[in-house]
């Protein structure tokens, strides 16, 4: 019986096992995923700097980040919503000889029902503008319930001198 239960015992610490590599090896590659994803967008960040002109990089350091750039998110499908960015991108890859941006298969088929979007018709409520009135705020009855007040506490200080 010993034998049956060390078995069991060996059999579920396997399997714990092989759960827990796996576990580690589909985070690894997620983490992975989210590191190129993270260096794409520092890349990008830059080459918009360059191409804005708040840094001057030098052809070598300029065609490292193209390369780094252009290989990043054309293995990862990634994408840029400015055309213009996208645009300096291409036209700086193809001047240094590089494969310019592939058109991802993401943004195609974001394309779709972002058009789709835009015919909906949205139903709700409507936010109208109120008139502010110029009422003034009535403190008459917070005088005299002060004045009542008052009179309560000197009422004794009148009466212990009579």
């Amino acid at each position: 019986m010993s034998s049956q239960s060390s078995n069991a015992k060996q059999l579920r610490n396997t399997v714990l096992y092989s759960a827990i590599c796996s576990a580690l090896t589909i985070s690894t590659t997620a983490l992975a995923e989210q590191q190129d994803n993270a260096l794409a967008q520092i890349l990008e960040r830059m080459l918009e700097a360059v191409r804005k002109g708040y840094w001057e990089a030098d052809e070598e350091t300029l065609k490292k980040m193209l390369e780094a750039y252009t290989g990043l998110a054309n293995r990862h499908d990634l994408f840029s919503s400015n055309v213009v960015f996208k645009d300096y991108v291409n036209q700086q890859a193809t001047g240094f000889g590089l494969a310019p941006l592939a058109a991802p298969a993401a943004a195609a088929a974001a394309a779709e029902p972002a058009a789709a979007a835009q015919t909906q018709n949205v139903t709700g409520q409507q936010l109208e503008q109120v008139e502010h009135s110029e009422h003034e705020a009535d403190y008459r009855v917070w005088y005299l319930i002060m004045l009542v007040f008052a009179a309560g506490l000197a009422s004794p200080l009148v009466g212990h001198r009579a």
